[in-house]
């Protein structure tokens, strides 16, 4: 099962016999970055009696963690964690925070509305996967730019070009398609080869 991700914060929401989980599903680059959004949860909602949470983050290997924050033992973190397990999300958490409403759940309650609330962000959310791109720079005329501008534009629609006495060209292309479009260039401009890969970033594409 391909591994996904999020790119933006989703929300959620659960009540159960008048406690209410609130839920959110955030990208996190490192467990501390994680925990500074638990932190900044809990500075800004200390109402809330419980910050229940688990993450998982490839760095390359596969971490997992989950706190239960005062619930029973295995009552919140692991049922948030199964949810993000299920959905094969990774380098992202979920937090649930819990207002008390006085009535006692019971350990097959908080599994269930942990659970359930931990759901409830994900199907808000955009997933997608983290997918390598190539930063492709060059210097080229201006005739050579008119006769390629059109092709570059089908893999980077905002190429970045500086004007001068000749033109400066950056433009974004998947990994994956890099030398397909330095043969079509070489092809186009009759054999010069004026642009090479400086630079690999990860751009999130939803699905």
């Amino acid at each position: 099962m391909e591994e996904l991700t999020v790119a933006w914060r989703s929300e959620g929401y659960l009540e159960e016999k008048k406690s209410e989980f609130f839920s959110f599903l955030v990208p996190s680059k490192s467990l501390a970055d994680f925990e500074g959004f638990i932190s900044e949860l809990r500075q800004k909602n200390r109402e809330m009696c419980h910050f229940c949470s688990a993450v998982r983050l490839r760095s390359p290997t596969l971490v997992e963690r989950a706190s239960d924050d005062g619930e029973p033992s295995g009552t919140a973190g692991r049922p948030i964690l199964n949810v993000l397990q299920r959905k094969n999300l990774i380098n992202c958490g979920i937090v649930v925070m819990r207002k008390f409403g006085g009535t006692l759940l019971g350990t097959g309650g908080l599994t269930r509305a942990y659970s359930e609330a931990a759901q409830s962000c994900v199907l808000s959310a955009k997933t997608g996967r983290m997918v390598p791109f190539s930063m492709m720079k060059g210097t080229i005329g201006y005739k050579e730019w008119a006769k390629i501008e059109k092709l570059v534009r089908e893999y980077d629609k905002s190429p970045q070009t500086s004007f001068g006495e000749n033109i400066q060209v950056s433009f974004l292309v998947r990994e994956d398609k890099v030398n397909n479009i330095l043969m079509l260039l070489k092809e186009v401009l009759g054999g010069e080869e004026p642009f090479s890969p400086i630079e690999r970033r990860m751009i999130f594409e939803s699905i």
